[in-house]
């Protein structure tokens, strides 16, 4: 396995400067993991019509969530996400 070293750098620079900008509180309930993978593909299908039901995507309640893995895996065809979720609070 190669480690590419300059993906974790950007992505910690990254963070770091999300980090530095105030986050609100999440809004409504907390998403269950099947809930936001479908939260998660209708945003990606159509952002506009997402906000519509879920808000948007910064405030999302993600507390309640136990594994987000491959929530933006490429393999899945979530490859162009790009959207600011540095707020989500996963604690």
């Amino acid at each position: 396995m190669i480690i590419d070293f300059s993906l974790i750098t950007a992505l910690f620079l990254a963070l770091a400067v999300v980090s530095a900008v105030p986050c609100s509180q999440c809004v409504g309930d907390s998403f269950t993991n099947l809930a936001l993978i479908w939260a998660v593909n209708d945003w990606i299908d159509n952002s506009a019509a997402a906000f519509e039901v879920y808000g948007n995507i910064t405030t999302w309640c993600v507390g309640g969530v136990t594994s987000m893995e491959n929530l933006f895996d490429a393999d899945f065809g979530r490859g162009d996400f790009n959207e600011d979720i540095g707020c989500w609070d996963v604690r």
